[in-house]
């Protein structure tokens, strides 16, 4: 599945779920996208396609308006502040039956973190030390944690019903989730979907070096590198 990687997308008159229906990092034709069923709570808050961030209080925010938005032939990059001392570089990469995020933030305040991949009929998770893999009767959906520091917790998360705008049912999303400190952070990780249950695709490997970004296929000579 090639999903589409979208930046700078914001409706500017503010329909209801205007976060939701423009300003995901991705979207799929295959596997849709889910929409706020309330304001408090992460299960209520759509979190597929988007990393979303609280200041202790239950409320989470995601990407809305873009400061900057650049595309360059290997990515799409956004600059976004959910608060005002909270500033957020994001690189969208494509990358084979993966698309990799890339996350630089900088805040004055610690934030919990939650990061969501494409969202599926409700399902049991199955989860790794750095992965979340879902297998549903819709396709699969993994996301897997590739920051260079930074650890987090993968995990699912279940929305309530009639928040997908594919089906009625529940949806399950896989997450990676954690703290991130006042300061600089980079939050990684590599994104798929499919509606192939059976094959479960490597993810790639990453490695940032002084703002030199080199993606690997594990195994192979085929690699990606650019400079942000």
């Amino acid at each position: 599945m090639s999903p589409l990687l979208t930046a700078g997308q914001l409706e500017l008159n503010n329909y209801v779920n205007t976060e939701a229906k423009y300003t995901k990092f991705a979207y799929s034709s295959r596997f849709g996208f889910t929409i706020e069923r309330g304001r408090f709570g992460l299960k209520h808050a759509a979190c597929d396609s988007m990393l979303l961030l609280a200041d202790g209080d239950n409320y989470f925010r995601g990407r809305r308006e873009c400061e900057a938005v650049r595309i360059d032939e290997n990515y799409i990059f956004s600059r976004w502040s959910p608060w005002h001392d909270v500033h957020i570089e994001s690189w969208l990469v494509p990358f084979g039956e993966w698309h990799l995020r890339l996350h630089r933030i900088n805040s004055a305040r610690t934030l919990q973190t939650v990061e969501g991949g494409f969202a599926v009929m409700k399902t049991e998770p199955q989860l790794s030390e750095r992965g979340s893999y879902l297998s549903a009767a819709n396709g699969s959906s993994a996301i897997v944690d590739l920051s260079p520091a930074v650890t987090r917790q993968p995990d699912c998360v279940v929305t309530p019903p009639n928040s997908s705008v594919m089906f009625a049912d529940c949806a399950a999303i896989p997450v990676l989730a954690t703290t991130v400190p006042q300061g600089e952070s980079w939050l990684c990780c590599a994104v798929t979907a499919s509606v192939n249950n059976k094959n479960r695709a490597e993810p790639p490997q990453l490695d940032i070096n002084n703002n030199q970004v080199v993606i690997r296929v594990p195994g192979s000579e085929r690699q990606l590198s650019f400079i942000l």
